[in-house]
């Protein structure tokens, strides 16, 4: 179904076995997309993270494309150059995933050449970042590569591929697919699942997509083609081994210290050494996972930061710099991304006062904007969308009435004194108040939301009751207009000798007329 609040995407639901669209993305290619992850879920419903997660998405291109060849969809098109150069306007899509979607200017992910739409070929050019649940849409390249390669062939690193056909290699990633593949499935997994499903089905007949038999067979030679692609793209490569430092999540402390997670990629030992100020502290590192994955490649190590003093710090506003290391001797740090890296420091901030906020109560249908009035609010950098949990290190105007209504959003710093807040729709009394990482920052105030108000006074000329009055007073001149103006024509009238004859005797005379014009 259409769905105009998902914009811009497009997802399968498996609580509900629905699908949902963008308007105007529900395309053949895209929805086919969207079957392959309900697939997906009736079989071996796949944890939706790192290279599984990876493996979903590219198993849903491949399912999109395979059927947009199969029955002549929006993705059939005749074979490309083998050199598998991007296609430009008026090239054949064939592989191409949105290739109708202007949405996405007609290309969302290209399987023959991923790096035509920014994504990696091989496994060891993967995006390590936590974000986007540690890469499944921008990781799923080099498997979707290998199926495009195994079917029409191509040139890729310099060598050459001679493909076996689409059904032979449809068959092949079904069967896997269907018999072998695991939740937590990982590149390597798939690489020994992929050959093993290969060597399964050498010799047998195959069904084509009317399920009728058909001539091809898959030859031990084809399982070579596959195991020499499988290779070439990586898919047996250990992942994201360089030793990378992602931040520390959150970067703002409360002047009594607090609990920091440092993020990184490739941990190289089972404990992790992080220097600030006059402390080194130790920590165990285990698995970053957000939906329980059994495996990956980045790694969370939550370390027990004091207060500024006993650190060796004297100010609780100043930024506190910190390295990270692999041993206590700090000689193995990781790496900084220049991209996806946060600043190695952190700030402690002091509690800050709210004395009021204005106003102090507005419509019930929310929407406008309320000032926090107090003392020693800070400016706090993000990031805004997390990687872990609530740790957004970004203000958020709380607003609580019980525990089964609440409303919370980003607030806006204005200045040390002002903090401003966007109300939300809602009745009775409620406290408002700001939040950090979802921790309070200071004691709420009240506000009172009241019935009937969108100019944020409340009382009972707001803007809908004016439009409404207004309304009134214009149906009222209308109808005095109009008596005035009939009162004013009937005394013309009789000023003049005319009489008003009824409608019966004007129909009456109309005929005597008549009658003397003919006679």
């Amino acid at each position: 179904m259409d769905d105009e609040s998902i914009c811009p995407n497009a997802f399968f639901d498996p609580s509900v076995n629905m699908t949902y669209f963008c308007t105007n993305l529900s395309r053949y290619d895209v929805a086919t997309h969207e079957l392959g992850h309900a697939l997906t879920s009736s079989l071996d419903n796949g944890l939706y993270e790192y290279a599984s997660g990876a493996l979903q998405e590219s198993w849903s291109d491949i399912i999109a494309e395979t059927f947009s060849q199969f029955w002549n969809g929006s993705g059939y098109y005749p074979p490309r150059n083998s050199n598998r150069s991007c296609v430009s306007s008026g090239d054949s899509k064939r592989w191409i995933v949105g290739d109708d979607c202007e949405l996405f200017d007609n290309s969302l992910r290209d399987l023959y050449n991923p790096q035509c739409t920014g994504l990696p070929s091989t496994v060891s050019e993967m995006q390590c970042y936590p974000y986007d649940l540690n890469g499944v849409h921008t990781n799923c390249g080099p498997p979707s590569l290998a199926y495009a390669l195994l079917a029409d062939g191509g040139v890729f690193h310099g060598v050459s591929f001679t493909g076996i056909g689409l059904l032979k290699a449809w068959h092949i990633f079904f069967y896997a697919k269907y018999y072998y593949q695991l939740p937590s499935e990982t590149f390597s997994d798939y690489a020994t699942h992929l050959a093993q499903a290969c060597r399964d089905i050498i010799g047998h007949p195959l069904k084509d997509q009317y399920g009728a038999t058909a001539a091809d067979i898959v030859s031990s030679t084809d399982c070579s083609t596959l195991s020499a692609l499988l290779d070439a793209v990586g898919l047996d490569d250990q992942p994201c081994t360089t030793y990378t430092l992602w931040g520390a999540y959150p970067s703002y402390l409360p002047t009594t210290g607090s609990i920091v997670n440092i993020l990184t990629a490739g941990c190289p030992t089972a404990t992790e050494y992080l220097k600030i100020g006059t402390k080194t502290l130790d920590a165990q590192e285990y698995l970053f996972s957000q939906l329980g994955s059994t495996s990956g490649w980045n790694c969370l190590a939550e370390f027990n930061v004091p207060s500024y003093d006993r650190i060796g710090t004297s100010s609780p506003s100043s930024n506190v710099s910190f390295t990270v290391s692999a041993d206590q001797a700090q000689t193995t740090k990781p790496v900084l991304d220049a991209t996806y890296s946060l600043p190695q420091r952190i700030v402690y901030f002091s509690t800050p006062v709210i004395s009021s906020v204005s106003p102090s109560s507005g419509d019930e249908n929310g929407g406008y904007s309320v000032t926090l009035v107090g003392t020693g609010f800070q400016k706090f950098a993000g990031p805004c969308s997390p990687y872990i949990g609530t740790s957004y290190d970004c203000l958020i105007c709380f607003w609580y009435k019980d525990l089964t209504h609440y409303y919370a959003d980003f607030g806006t710093y204005v200045d040390s004194k002002h903090i401003s807040c966007v109300a939300p729709a809602a009745k009775g009394t409620w406290q408002v108040s700001v939040t950090l990482n979802a921790q309070d920052l200071a004691y709420p105030t009240t506000f009172q939301f009241v019935a009937a108000s969108s100019d944020g006074t409340g009382g009972w000329f707001t803007t809908k009751h004016v439009i409404w009055l207004c309304s009134c007073v214009a149906v009222l001149v209308v109808i005095v207009v109009a008596v005035v103006l009939s009162y004013v024509i009937y005394t013309t009238c009789k000023k003049r000798g005319f009489t008003l004859v009824p409608s019966s005797q004007w129909q009456s005379l109309q005929m005597s007329s008549a009658t003397a014009a003919t006679s």
